[in-house]
Formats: structure tokens, C-alpha cells, sequence
């Protein structure tokens, strides 16, 4: 089952500036940030929905589970690259659905590492994004640049491109961006980039849209997230 937007809410974390847990803390001044939020994405030419989920803590955990409105299935977050402070449910293919996503309390139930068991709730009540369309793909050899066109929601909050490997690896990711911003050139010096492309390479150029809960913005300690609308198109 392929994951769908692996990584997409670190990426908007480290673009808003999101800066790590405080070490001196002990497990005892635990605090922990949840997040639920929707994905908006074109599966097979047709929008469809799903949930993404978040949690990072002051301290260590050892599970996080987390429950839509009124239902009793837990969905299991697992371990972001194997931190102990850091959980994401990442949806997959078969996560999405044409029905749009639920508005509610989302429950997490967290267990502290020390085995205790703490109860945070998220609210969400999501908005409708147009997903983002990349119009136009164009790289000039000689200089190596990419430039990337596309249209997306002017009333989302920031705007992020992404460029993934074949191992859906983000290699390159800008800050945030204005949601007004239409065009971007990527170059070979670009300080953005976290591994090398090369020549031939298979990419997917991510356009990813992203609306903050009200209140909850970039400026908060822990960006608190709405709705990420995701536009793609693979490359050569």
C-alpha cells in the first residue's frame, strides 16, 4: 500500500520554522501536541479525502493512537524515523475517499513512555481546497535549472514545493511560501536542497497548499494544521 504524502507535515513544520522539543525537559513535564487534519489529493484523475494525523512531546513515547468522531477504531501512529517524541499516520492509497472529511473532536490517546496513559483531543472542522494543478514542467540542461508553473488556492495560508525521489524521499523542499506565489526556478545551488539529483533521474514535483487552524499559525510553537492540498506531476 503506497504511502501517499510521506513527509509532507514535516516539511511545512520545518518550513514554518518549527524548532525541536526542549531536552532539559524530563518525562515528568510531559507535554504533547496533536494534530488531525485533512488531505485533499487527485487519486486516479478524481479528488478524494483523507486524515493525517501528528503528535511530537517534550519527552519520550511509546504509542499513539488516534479516533475520529464516533468511531471506536483506533488508527496506530507510528514512530517518525524513530523518534521517540515524534508520531505521524501517513494515509495510504486506500485511505482515501470521496466523501469529504468528518468535522469533530479527534481523540489521541498517548502512552508516556513510563507507561502512563494521557487523553488529548484536536478539533476539525476542515476547509475545502482546490487541490493545486502544476500547468508547466521545464528544464533547461544548460543551465540546470527547473522552472515549475501551477495554479492553486489563493485563500490557503502558504504554499510549499517539494521534490521527491523514487523512494518518495523529499530531496528538495522550499519554506513557506505565499499562496499567490505561481512560479518557481529551481537551480543546482539552491540552499534547499537535502540530497543530490541527478540527470535522468525520475522525480514528482509536489505543489502542496496548507491551511492553519484559526489562531494556530505559523508563529505558534507547534503549527497546528487544517488542510493540506496536494498537487503532483512525475518528471524526467
Amino acid at each position: 500500500m503506497k504511502k501517499i504524502h510521506a513527509l509532507t507535515v514535516m516539511a511545512l513544520v520545518m518550513g514554518a520554522g518549527f524548532t525541536s522539543c526542549n531536552k532539559d525537559k524530563t518525562d515528568d513535564d510531559l507535554i504533547v501536541y496533536v494534530d488531525a487534519y485533512s488531505i485533499a489529493k487527485m487519486i486516479d484523475g478524481t479528488p478524494r479525502t483523507a486524515y493525517g494525523f501528528y503528535a511530537q512531546a517534550t519527552g519520550r513515547l511509546d504509542a499513539v493512537k488516534a479516533y475520529p468522531p464516533g468511531d471506536s477504531t483506533p488508527i496506530e501512529l507510528k514512530s517518525f524515523e524513530n523518534s521517540s517524541q515524534t508520531y505521524s499516520y501517513e494515509p495510504v492509497r486506500e485511505d482515501f475517499l470521496s466523501e469529504p472529511t468528518a468535522s469533530g473532536s479527534f481523540l489521541f490517546e498517548i502512552t508516556h513512555a513510563g507507561g502512563e496513559l494521557i487523553q488529548e483531543t484536536d478539533n476539525l472542522q476542515p476547509v475545502q481546497l482546490t487541490i493545486p494543478e502544476i500547468t508547466e514542467t521545464d528544464f533547461n540542461t544548460s543551465t540546470l535549472v527547473l522552472s515549475v508553473q501551477w495554479s492553486a488556492d489563493t485563500r490557503s495560508d502558504a504554499l510549499v514545493l517539494m521534490l521527491l525521489n523514487e523512494q518518495e524521499q523529499a530531496i528538495y523542499s522550499t519554506p513557506l511560501l505565499s499562496p499567490t506565489v505561481t512560479q518557481i526556478n529551481v537551480q543546482s545551488g539552491d540552499p534547499n536542497w537535502t540530497a543530490p539529483a541527478r540527470l535522468g533521474d525520475v522525480l514528482t514535483v509536489r505543489v502542496q497548499s496548507v491551511v492553519f487552524e484559526e489562531g494556530l499559525g505559523i508563529s505558534s510553537n507547534f503549527p497546528n494544521f487544517n488542510t493540506v492540498a496536494i498537487g503532483e506531476k512525475v518528471i524526467v
